[in-house]
């Protein structure tokens, strides 16, 4: 995944998949939670810029 629209994309099929019963539950939740530390570390920078009163320029919250 690039950016994180690709990141929403992939959680929304997975919640699909999961939904289907063509993941097992484990797997989405492992996988969930290796996306929700990827949004957090990207948070993480935006507050660490944001505290520097800096624009930051972070790919993978470029959505193109």
């Amino acid at each position: 995944m690039k950016n994180s629209k690709e990141l929403r994309d992939e959680m929304s099929k997975m919640f699909y998949e999961t939904k289907a019963g063509t993941m097992k539950p484990q797997t989405a939740n492992t996988l969930a939670n290796i996306g929700g530390r990827m949004i957090q570390s990207a948070s993480t920078q935006v507050q660490y810029y944001k505290q520097r009163n800096e624009i930051p320029s972070i790919p993978f919250l470029d959505e193109k």
